[in-house]
């Protein structure tokens, strides 16, 4: 199974993933880690993960980066074909799922820390 997984900030897979992307791998999976920045390509390769690189300002608004940053996960996305993606912070969660959807994945996975669900019953 390929695992492609997508970060606002690179540092930010070994940081807080790290484990996570050791046990799919550890199981077997291939991981691809879209990659914001340069430079951790070979830690990401001793934690199993193999590093696509892509142009992200995570602190833009404008309609031109957004569009170009979801073309090109778009592209990526569809020439990795990947049978889960994960994203996690709120702009590769956006993004990664239209990507997603635009390139007919079926499980995509989102995580935004600090959101919580809560099902109450009144």
């Amino acid at each position: 199974m390929k695992v492609l997984m997508i970060a606002p900030k690179t540092s930010t897979f070994i940081n807080f993933r790290g484990d996570l992307m050791k046990e799919i791998s550890k199981k077997g999976n291939e991981i691809v880690a879209i990659c914001p920045e340069e430079g951790f390509e070979e830690k990401l390769k001793e934690l199993g993960a193999r590093c696509r690189l892509i142009k992200l300002n995570k602190n833009s608004t404008t309609i031109f980066d957004n569009l170009s940053y979801l073309k090109e996960l778009t592209n990526i996305i569809q020439e990795e074909k990947p049978d889960k993606v994960f994203a996690y912070t709120i702009k590769p969660v956006i993004f990664g799922s239209i990507a997603a959807h635009r390139a007919k994945i079926d499980q995509v996975y989102s995580m935004v820390t600090g959101l919580r669900i809560c099902i109450c019953g009144r």
